[in-house]
Formats: structure tokens, sequence, C-alpha cells
């Protein structure tokens, strides 16, 4: 396939390019803190990519014999991909957000007024592509994770918007200001009141696994804060594999329950029922359980072999 031949090519230069770019700022990243590291990270991420991608390209080509359905199968998943990077990087910096920075990026006048224009591009492209990295290779995508992203893009924002407010009048800009104080002020007060869902919860249950489960306890678990509290280095592996099952109120073959001497299994309030089929799939009652006032909990077992 003509896609899996160029991802890989351009996939293999940048793993090459990158070692010798990333040894030049390293000690720029050192003294200047952590805006270099996304690129650290890509670097990290696209070992092996090329691979991951050709691999997919091969397992499409074997299975699927119709070469045009081939290439509408290559497009199609091209265009999900990209849909699932658009809606979360929208989730993230929200549509008033996004229309000012287009607003900014398409108006020559405006771009060419903002000092540095060209390092705040660099980073969005450098962030960008770590985010396309994650995303090809894990399949998987948060707002959280394009949140670097989105305040990148926030600064371009603030140009656009400051250029409307120009070109109203003087009543509509006073308007403006009035709308712009409430709203800046309901935000505030919104952040110091509501603070979301506690997550407290997943400490405790960490931390109550660290005192009472050896260190060297082989341990299953989709969430990965129960690794971070309870002491344990974390298994992306093992990590991404229950989650990917388990948001999906899916499980493991019954027999791979017996892997591990412990399970941590996180369920979120809206998967009503789940919690009876992951008692069955460990086969035995929680050792621990907490949960939070939304409904979510964490349920600890200790497997019998």
């Amino acid at each position: 396939m003509l896609f899996t031949l160029v991802a890989g090519v351009v996939t293999l230069l940048l793993v090459l390019s990158l070692p010798a770019l990333s040894g030049k700022i390293s000690a720029v990243s050192h003294d200047g803190g952590q805006l270099l590291g996304p690129l650290s990270y890509l670097q990290t991420n696209l070992q092996g990519l090329g691979q991951v991608i050709v691999d997919k390209g091969n397992l499409i080509e074997e299975h699927v014999f119709d070469h045009n359905a081939r290439n509408m199968g290559t497009k199609s998943m091209i265009a999900i991909l990209i849909m699932m990077l658009v809606v979360k990087l929208v989730s993230a910096m929200g549509y008033i957000s996004l229309i000012f920075s287009m607003v900014s990026g398409f108006t020559s006048r405006i771009r060419h007024s903002i000092t540095g224009i060209n390092v705040i591009t660099g980073f969005m492209l450098i962030n960008l592509l770590v985010l396309a990295v994650v995303l090809a290779s894990k399949t998987f995508l948060t707002p959280r994770y394009a949140m670097t992203l989105a305040l990148l893009i926030s600064l371009v924002a603030a140009f656009g918007m400051a250029d409307f407010f120009r070109a109203q009048s003087s009543k509509w800009r006073q308007r403006g200001k009035v709308l712009l104080i409430v709203i800046l002020s309901y935000m505030f007060l919104d952040g110091l009141i509501s603070t979301g869902a506690s997550k407290s919860y997943l400490r405790e249950s960490g931390e109550w696994l660290q005192q009472n489960a050896p260190s060297g306890a082989r341990l299953f678990s989709n969430e990965e804060s129960i690794y971070y509290y309870s002491g344990r280095n974390v298994d992306q592996n093992i990590l991404m594999f229950a989650f990917n099952e388990t948001r999906f109120s899916r499980l493991p073959p019954v027999g791979e329950a017996l892997l591990y001497d412990y399970i941590a299994i996180k369920i979120g309030r809206k998967q009503k029922g789940f919690e009876q089929e992951v008692i069955a799939w460990a086969g035995s009652q929680p050792i621990h359980q907490a949960g939070n006032e939304r409904g979510a909990k964490l349920l600890i077992f200790k497997v019998k072999k």
C-alpha cells in the first residue's frame, strides 16, 4: 500500500534525525524547564512506530483482497484518527478559543503582528506530532493529553479576540468588557466551588494496596494512579490492555486472572452491572473497595490460585 510505504519512510527519517536534534537541545531543555519535553517523548514513541504502521497495513492487505476496498479501509482509518484528534482538541480548548485562533491564523494582519509567532507555531507542530504518534500507536486519546497544545492555541486566540473588540464601537466594547467580567467571574467561582468528582478513593486504595500487598506481587489494574500510589512500576502493556477492555465493560478470558496476584479494577458510574461481572471474573469477593459520591468504584481482589 502506498500509504504504508510513505508512512514507514517518513517515520524512519524522523527516528534517524531526532537523536541528533535532541542531543543539540539537551542543554537547553535542562536549563529551560520542560518546554522541550514533548520532543523527547516524541523520539521515544517513534521507535518502532513505522513497523506498527507497516504491520497494520499488511494486516489490511492480508484480510481484504480487493484493491479498492483496501484503499477505502486505509482512508477510513486515517479519517477516523483525524476526527478523534480534532474532537479531543476541541474538548480541551473549547469552541470560542478555536474560532478566535482560526481568525488569528487566517488573517495575515493579525498573524504578522504576533511577536514570536514562529516559535509558538513550532511548539504547536511538535505537540501536534506527539498527539498524532500517541493516537496512531495506541488508537486512544483523552482531552487532557491535548491540553498543552490547547494552551498554545489559546495564546494565538487572544490576539484574534483583541482585534475583534477593537473593531467594535465604544458602546459595544463596554458591553463586551462587562460580559467578559461576568464569564471570567463565573469560571473563577466554579473553579473554587466545583472541583468535580472526588478522586481521593483512588489514592486511598493505592495506599491500602501498598500496605497490604507485597511489593513484588503481580498487579492487574486499569487505573494508572493505583500503580503510583502503591509504589509500583507501571507496566504500560498491562495497563493499556486492561483499560481498553474494561472501558467497554469487557474482561479478559477467565483463566488470565490466575496470572496475577492482585486485581484492582476501576468501575465507572455508568457501568451498571459490570461490578458483578468483575467479581465473577476474579473468582472471589473484593478484599477492599472504595468509591466517590458519583458512584465510581475501585475493587481490589486477591487472586486465589
